[in-house]
């Protein structure tokens, strides 16, 4: 079960206020755009010393297991903004409350994925080798050959700073990260 801390939603929902975007999409109860929206103001949010800590990343561990003690919050950081906009839309979302983005990926139901046509909203998946490790992030934008999306526990425009931040993927990167597909949050 996601769960946000009590400071994360005032903070979070103070970041919107002035958004009338995303309370034109919070009215009309459209997840996707409450999603980018609700992302868009933790870009540039930074780890205190490149170590998976920081005020509001040690908030966003408690989202799913009550508990961060510094491990990988990539999903962590996708789970609070599911959580908030489940909160602020009156929605629930079917994907599970994980911390893990295999396990994520590997719970959810054929109808919620797509390896192909992801939609601004959805969540990107990727597994890391053949390891059991992944990493994911929200996709914000669609072109042709690649897709957009902002990414906790990823690198800076410096390549040095560690946070939140936008990326730039290509959909067939060939690198060690391998992307699965894309998961429909609601």
């Amino acid at each position: 079960m996601r769960k946000l801390e009590p400071d994360l939603i005032n903070s979070m929902r103070a970041s919107v206020a002035d958004s009338e975007d995303y309370q034109f999409a919070k009215k009309q109860g459209l997840w996707r755009p409450a999603m980018t929206h609700a992302a868009s103001p933790w870009v540039g949010v930074k780890e205190l010393n490149n170590d998976n800590r920081g005020e509001y990343i040690d908030l966003l561990g408690l989202t799913v297991d009550r508990k961060h003690k510094g491990e990988a919050y990539c999903l962590a950081w996708v789970q609070t903004i599911i959580a908030f906009v489940e909160l602020e839309l009156g929605l629930v979302s079917p994907l599970k409350a994980t911390e893990g983005c295999l396990d994520l990926w590997n719970s959810s139901g054929p109808h919620l994925k797509t390896t192909r046509y992801p939609l601004p909203g959805y969540i990107a998946v990727w597994q890391h080798g053949t390891s059991p490790a992944g990493h994911a992030g929200i996709v914000t934008s669609v072109k042709d050959t690649y897709f957009k999306t902002i990414e906790a526990n990823s690198y800076g425009p410096d390549g040095v700073t560690q946070g939140i931040f936008n990326q730039e993927r290509l959909f067939n990167d060939g690198g060690n990260m391998r992307l699965l597909g894309f998961l429909s949050p609601f």
